[in-house]
């Protein structure tokens, strides 16, 4: 509850003006923040497209996120494709992208962003450049900035903004309207399989220990 939501909510809500019916953009979709972001997003009446990589599992996983509020999940290789084409055919273009990747992929996403839209990057997971096309920042007049959530708390922590924040992160879950990201809950004698479950390509959970037995919890 004090990282991922806030991260979600803060880009949600302070680089662009969006209204119910407007679209966002997401890569990384299955991460803690992007769950975050779809549930988020639903609650705010906004339409959410939600890259993920492909995988074997993608079906499931495009199930779970849908059960979640997301409106379109896609792969980054339908970033390239009619895919998207028969998205806007229904939805605006994007005003606003979140972006933790980075690398070719990010480049692709960017390049369905209405004009004037923002992109914010919070992560990096690729390793690789964010590369912004002169065309993009000439012709559509995009706009990229960067969002840090401890930089944000430090300056904002105990605020009024602050409180606004956390008043409605927790009213919606306690409404049902946030769950926590997928995870799986094991003893902390099984650390050694915990950690190579989170080391596993495509795990789709995070690995919890609890110094107790998970079922008598």
């Amino acid at each position: 509850m004090t990282v991922n939501p806030p991260t979600a909510y803060r880009m949600l809500l302070d680089y662009v003006k969006l209204e119910p019916g407007d679209t966002f953009i997401q890569n990384g979709a299955n991460s803690g923040v992007g769950q975050a972001a779809i549930q988020l997003g639903k609650c705010m009446g906004l339409t959410s497209i939600n890259v993920v990589r492909d995988r074997p599992n993608l079906e499931e996983l495009k199930s779970s996120l849908k059960a979640l509020g997301a409106d379109y999940v896609v792969t980054e290789e339908d970033l390239r494709t009619d895919v998207m084409k028969d998205i806007f055919s229904t939805v605006p273009p994007p005003k606003l992208a979140l972006n933790c990747v980075g690398g070719k992929s990010t480049t692709d996403m960017m390049r369905h962003l209405a004009n004037d839209a923002t992109a914010v990057t919070y992560g990096a997971m690729s390793r690789q450049p964010l590369i912004v096309s002169a065309a993009a920042l000439i012709f559509k007049n995009l706009k990229v900035v960067g969002f840090w959530r401890s930089h944000w708390a430090k300056l904002h922590g105990r605020t009024k903004a602050d409180d606004e924040m956390y008043d409605y992160l927790t009213q919606i879950a306690l409404d049902g309207k946030l769950q926590e990201p997928v995870h799986n809950i094991m003893r902390f004698d099984d650390f050694k399989d915990a950690v190579k479950k989170s080391m596993e390509a495509f795990t789709g959970a995070k690995q919890i220990l609890v110094m107790d037995d998970p079922s008598s919890t």
